[in-house]
């Protein structure tokens, strides 16, 4: 494998892992969020999230637009309150480019990556 076609595997990769926990914060939630908003951008250009512990906000109206691009069946009921700001969702939106082509053909794997039950498997602690 090419130095080119590693680096391009990389870089699809990092993007993946972005929205998945891009979508994890967009989730309707009903219990604590673990953060909210973005508070920094690191030396090699990644958003960091602040964080938060504390009930989900609304979104708003501009916000859910942006939301429905990608994760409108995130919309369907009718609870507007998020662990994430408009801010997050045009990062998703701009991350989740990437693998758009993959994820427009395969709906449930979006779904998955916007599942409620994700974030009982995310660390939020640096190890």
């Amino acid at each position: 494998m090419s130095s080119r076609t590693q680096l391009r595997s990389t870089a699809f990769g990092f993007h993946i892992l972005i929205a998945t926990v891009l979508l994890t914060l967009i989730q309707s939630s009903k219990q604590d969020c673990i953060w909210y908003g973005v508070c920094n951008t690191n030396i090699y250009k990644h958003s960091q999230n602040c964080p938060y512990n504390g009930t989900a906000k609304e979104m708003p109206q501009d916000g859910l637009e942006l939301l429905k691009r990608r994760c409108g069946f995130l919309l369907e009921n009718s609870e507007n309150k998020f662990c994430c700001d408009k801010q997050q969702v045009e990062l998703l939106n701009k991350n989740v480019e990437l693998a758009g082509n993959f994820l427009d053909r395969c709906p449930s794997c979006m779904e998955k990556l916007g599942s409620p039950h994700l974030p009982v498997h995310l660390l939020t602690k640096t190890i």
